[in-house]
């Protein structure tokens, strides 16, 4: 850096020298000279220009008069108002020549009153639905569109005043808010700000109020209406359309061609509102489309549950008769009559005899001549059963299938 110093002074030097010979030669003529230096338009890389590496959150300071505040990072957003040289903001970071920056004390959100319940005799709200949005106030009435952050049932919120609006050729009333802290920003263009430094939130900003006209204008009268643009006209069709097929059951909804309409519109309009709007309705049939996509795949999967459930069935009912086979030998044992749960899921039922002292499992029983009622009634005595011996290949057990049973002691 030291090299550049004597090229600084060199320049200057000569600039004085210039000056100073203008002013010599109106004097000569007799005439009076006013010599006007013109300050330097700001160029995109004003915020960037600094030799010092730009931390965020840091502190910008406003070069320039009537600065204007907006409400996204780009010139089709509207204004939300302007900044005086000197005054101070607090930047979060920068895109693409934007810097999104903390509301500065004046700007205002906007959120709809009906999910606000309003204190009695304060200025406190309570959000009492969840994700409402909270939109950056405008100097236009008419804009309002950007969406800053979206608040949660229980969130509070400032109220500074009333207005109503027009949202969709319907009038809405909103509340007028301070701007959420840490969740609603606004944009201003990285020229017109000096880098300063780091921020530090105990350090005292150089706040000057945006110069922000009363909100909202007078509404015009009706016969001073202006005619609604071809493309708002437009939008209101799609919305009154997509309002009706939004009444049918979520499965039933047709949305691909109001998805494609809606593209349609925000692709050839020139109007950054109607834009905005359209992107998002096309964000909420996405979103719906998606929602039918789950819908249908959770149909398909249960179909394909129930059609296995029932082939499992059959294959079951098939082999069960197919692979249970007795021999001749009459089996006979005493014992404890207990349900058997392991093989309850296996659709035919079972029985085991278990040793009363020991509590160990003697055998398995199957129904035969002896009905399932039966068995059922004597479970709990100690019973003395006999049938042929079953060998089951599914489990690879002997059974024994009763075709007789009596109470020990009868």
């Amino acid at each position: 850096m030291s090299t550049d110093k004597p090229i600084r002074f060199f320049g200057v030097l000569v600039t004085a020298l210039a000056v100073m010979g203008l002013l010599t030669a109106a004097q000569a003529y007799g005439q009076t000279t006013t010599v006007v230096i013109q300050k330097p338009k700001p160029t995109a890389s004003g915020w960037l220009s600094t030799d010092r590496r730009i931390t965020y959150p840091s502190v910008g300071e406003i070069t320039a008069e009537n600065v204007l505040i907006r409400a996204g990072g780009n010139l089709n957003y509207y204004v939300c108002g302007k900044l005086a040289a000197g005054s101070t903001v607090v930047v979060r970071e920068e895109q693409y020549g934007w810097l999104k920056i903390d509301p500065p004390k004046g700007c205002f959100s906007l959120i709809a009153a009906d999910y606000v319940q309003k204190s009695a005799g304060s200025d406190q709200g309570i959000v009492n639905a969840t994700v409402v949005r909270v939109r950056a106030g405008a100097i236009d009435s008419e804009q309002n569109y950007a969406v800053q952050c979206r608040l949660n049932t229980g969130d509070k919120v400032q109220i500074l005043g009333e207005v109503t609006s027009e949202v969709l050729g319907k009038k809405v009333r909103f509340y007028k808010i301070v701007p959420p802290a840490g969740k609603a920003f606004l944009w201003v263009s990285s020229p017109y700000v000096r880098y300063v430094g780091p921020y530090d939130p105990s350090q005292k900003m150089v706040e000057e109020e945006p110069i922000v006209p009363d909100f909202p204008k007078p509404e015009p009268k009706e016969a001073e209406a202006l005619p609604k643009s071809a493309d708002r006209q437009e939008l209101e069709k799609l919305d009154e359309a997509l309002r009706i097929e939004m009444r049918r059951p979520i499965a039933q909804r047709e949305l691909a061609e109001h998805l494609a309409k809606y593209l349609a519109l925000r692709t050839k309009t020139e109007d950054a509102t109607i834009s905005e709007l359209a992107k998002e309705r096309i964000v909420e049939i996405r979103r719906y489309i998606e929602i039918q996509t789950a819908l249908q795949k959770s149909k398909d999967i249960r179909k394909d549950y129930e059609s296995s459930k029932e082939r499992m069935a059959e294959l079951y009912k098939t082999v069960s008769t197919a692979e249970i086979k007795a021999d001749e030998k009459i089996t006979q044992q005493t014992g404890l009559l207990k349900p058997s749960y392991a093989f309850r899921s296996r659709g035919v039922k079972r029985w085991r005899l278990v040793d009363p002292s020991t509590r160990r499992n003697i055998c398995y029983l199957l129904a035969g001549k002896v009905a399932e009622e039966e068995l059922r009634n004597n479970e709990g005595k100690i019973v003395v059963v006999s049938g042929p011996t079953v060998f089951d290949r599914r489990v690879a057990l002997e059974l024994i299938m009763v075709n007789s049973i009596e109470t020990e002691g009868k």
